[in-house]
C-alpha cells in the first residue's frame, strides 16, 4: 500500500528527528495515533499500518521527473502533458538549468 493507490496518504507529513527517528504529523511513526491517521488516510479500514523496511528493494525503480514551472514555460508545453512527479514553483525561466545536479538535457535548452 502506498500513496499511488491511496493518494490521501500524501496529506500525512513525515519528518526526521535529529536522532534519525521518524515522526508522522509530529507523532512517532509507530504510535497508536499515527496508526489511526494511516487507517483514515488509506481508507481501507482497520489494519492499515506503517511498517519499517530496511530492505534494499524498498525504493521505486521507475524514473522520476522533477521540473520547474519556469522550465515548463520555456518549453512552451502544458505541464499536464509532461506529468512531472514533482513540480517546483517560483523558479524563473531556465534558472535551474545549470544548477547542481542539473541534467545535461536542460543545459542544452535554448
Amino acid at each position: 500500500m502506498d500513496a499511488r493507490a491511496h493518494p490521501r496518504m500524501l496529506a500525512l507529513h513525515p519528518t526526521l528527528t535529529a536522532g534519525g527517528g521518524l515522526l508522522v504529523d509530529g507523532e512517532p511513526w509507530d504510535a497508536p495515533e499515527t496508526a489511526r491517521a494511516v487507517e483514515d488516510a488509506a481508507a481501507v479500514g482497520p489494519g492499515a499500518r506503517l511498517v519499517w523496511n530496511d530492505a534494499a528493494d524498498r525504493f521505486d525503480v521507475l524514473p522520476l521527473l522533477l521540473a520547474t514551472g519556469g522550465a515548463i514555460a520555456a518549453l512552451g508545453r502544458d505541464r499536464r502533458r509532461l506529468r512531472p512527479n514533482i513540480l517546483l514553483g517560483r523558479v524563473d525561466g531556465l534558472a535551474s538549468a545549470n544548477g547542481p545536479g542539473a541534467h545535461s538535457a536542460f543545459r542544452s535548452c535554448p
